[in-house]
């Protein structure tokens, strides 16, 4: 049994598969926890949570205060751990508050297309392990292709995953080969079959019923604020 908390990150762009491996991660653990139940059962119980665009950080920090051993999907890491606002009084109480409960063994998976963007502080400090998906590789059975990294712990407040390494690297067998020489790569992952982790139909209704709430709410708020602003120049010269 775990005495403190611990954290995943996944990084990729866009359509890669990260929500996806989220959801894998996701219940691996809950496999660890007792009998198999949907994630619908488990949210309802308290034994997991998902975090969308549309909830707030003191939302957030609620939940990590006031539960135990509560697994969380984070659709978007950089919703919560912006690097440019840390001085906001609600990311900087939600980092404290993660910090402070370390003690409650939660276990966060979040996902990322700009790891760059999250904040150092959680990315540095908080962040065990990095899933890096690279893309979709045709040639190789059109599978997602993925590295896996430990953080250094000894390096504090640099790349402790040692990524800057790979900027230099552009197609997928340069990345694969520079990564392999880092030490902080422990070995490579392939996504063929996401019902093969035990995810259901069920399970991915869950997800895409709360994502396409996410998707509606920023769209009301987008809505608004365009209301509040006026017409749009481009209606307006028309």
């Amino acid at each position: 049994m775990r005495k403190f908390d611990a954290h995943v990150v996944i990084g990729g762009r866009n359509g890669v598969g990260k929500s996806m491996l989220m959801l894998a991660i996701m219940r691996e653990y809950m496999k660890k926890q007792g009998p198999a139940i949907s994630f619908y059962e488990a949210e309802q119980n308290d034994k997991i949570h998902f975090l969308y665009t549309y909830h707030t950080r003191d939302e957030f920090s609620k939940l990590i205060r006031e539960l135990r051993n509560c697994i969380f999907g984070i659709d978007e890491l950089k919703v919560f751990f912006d690097h440019r606002r840390f001085n906001l009084g609600e990311q900087m109480n939600l980092y404290n508050t993660v910090e402070l409960a370390r003690s409650h063994t939660h276990f966060y998976v979040g996902c990322t297309r700009e790891l760059d963007k999250i904040l150092l502080d959680y990315r540095n400090a908080k962040c065990g392990i990095l899933i890096r998906l690279l893309d979709r590789v045709e040639e190789y059975g059109g599978y997602v292709y993925g590295m896996v990294f430990i953080g250094n712990e000894v390096i504090e407040r640099e790349d402790k995953f040692m990524q800057a390494a790979l900027q230099s690297a552009y197609s997928f067998r340069e990345v694969v080969a520079v990564g392999k020489q880092l030490h902080t790569f422990v070995g490579m992952i392939v996504i063929k079959d996401i019902h093969s982790y035990g995810i259901t139909e069920e399970d991915l209704h869950l997800y895409d019923e709360l994502k396409e709430r996410g998707i509606q709410r920023q769209s009301n708020i987008i809505g608004k604020t365009k209301r509040k602003r006026g017409r749009p120049r481009k209606a307006a010269e028309e």
